[in-house]
């Protein structure tokens, strides 16, 4: 992987953690659906 793969990935990882995935926690059960099989 190269230095700016790396970089990419760790913004990516970043931004989730800080937006999408405290948006996700709050969820009620009835608002998540999930797709294909899990």
């Amino acid at each position: 992987m190269s230095a700016l793969d790396e970089e990419i990935r760790d913004m990516m990882r970043f931004a989730a953690q800080r937006s999408m995935l405290p948006r996700f926690r709050q969820l009620a059960e009835h608002e998540v659906e999930m797709k294909g099989k899990g």
